[in-house]
């Protein structure tokens, strides 16, 4: 049977995927988390490529404002109506990305890869509505991120759900840095910091095979923020990210059991390779999941996970 973690334990320290694909995939949420972003061009940095078949219909993909002001809140809304519930299905990614930090680059590649899904109870069918947002951004996270291509998310049986179109040229602030210390040499993996108390309950982690989680909800959750208190460190340099992140989601998420699975991603090319740059940044701290009282529901803990980079994309571990 493939092992498991309760949420009594101190960490998550089932077998994992090569250290290499658990760190790119924690990194890179990290780091649209807490990037300050400042678009560069006008037009939609969303927008829908679907067809009239999809699932998702009369979509709306919307950032506001748009372009991004740097000194001021911005939101990320999605709307829709779903034709059929979704359960479990494929989210395929066809981009070009470049990531430069503290003057390094750190991806400059056409990633192009899929990663199946599975979300029980699963989204229902009707109306939909994601708000991202809004957001007051840290201004300590020196880089860029620029990312054009597409997002298609799919049903299992094949059937295009939707099509979500990029055209991001973002640029994250400059901030000073403080000295921090050498790298270790060691690789830590996240652990679980989810309290008794906690609104999800029974929590089981199995990384052996992607990831799978399994717990129960003690409350319907439609009004949400994920709140962030990380150190990036890169080389000799720390910055220290400070973020809440508001998430209004319809239907929402119901009181009882949830079951997520996601697997790793299925590196299809990569035309450009990274060029065995420096290492990647190590990210630690907690994020922590909350109601719309500020009552927590989850927590998860990041340690510092010096890496080198990989010299060429590879799988990535896709969260939803």
């Amino acid at each position: 049977s493939s092992p498991r973690v309760g949420v009594a334990a101190p960490s998550f320290r089932a077998p994992a995927p090569p250290a290499a694909q658990r760190h790119r995939a924690m990194w890179g949420a990290s780091l649209l988390l807490a990037a300050a972003p400042a678009l560069a061009r006008a037009g939609p940095s969303l927008s829908s490529c679907g067809a009239a078949s999809d699932w998702l219909t009369s979509p709306t993909f919307e950032v506001s404002p748009d372009p991004i002001d740097p000194k001021s809140p911005f939101s990320i809304t999605v709307l829709g109506n779903l034709a059929h519930p979704l359960t479990n299905g494929t989210v395929a990614l066809d981009l070009d990305a470049k990531v430069k930090i503290f003057g390094e680059t750190l991806l400059d590649d056409k990633v192009k890869e899929t990663a199946r899904f599975e979300f029980l109870p699963g989204f229902e069918a009707g109306a939909t509505k994601l708000v991202v947002g809004p957001v007051s951004l840290p201004g300590k996270a020196p880089g860029g991120l620029d990312v054009q291509g597409k997002i298609v998310i799919g049903d299992v049986s094949g059937a295009q759900v939707a099509c979500i179109a990029l055209d991001l040229h973002l640029e994250l602030f400059a901030a000073p840095l403080t000295a921090g210390l050498p790298a270790p040499d060691s690789v830590a993996s996240p652990s679980s910091c989810t309290k008794p108390a906690d609104h999800m309950k029974d929590l089981e982690v199995d990384t052996s095979d992607g990831v799978a989680l399994r717990a129960t909800m003690d409350e319907d959750v439609q009004q949400m923020s994920f709140d962030a208190e990380l150190k990036v460190k890169y080389g000799f340099f720390s910055v220290p990210v400070s973020l809440s992140v508001p998430v209004s989601f319809s239907p929402g998420i119901k009181k009882g059991p949830i079951a997520v699975k996601c697997g790793l991603a299925h590196s299809v090319r990569s035309e450009r390779g990274h060029g065995g740059r420096a290492a990647l940044p190590e990210i630690s701290g907690d994020i922590v999941w909350n109601d719309a009282g500020k009552e927590e529901i989850a927590c998860l803990h990041i340690d510092e996970t010096p890496l080198a980079a990989p010299t060429s994309a590879g799988p990535l571990a896709i969260v939803v």
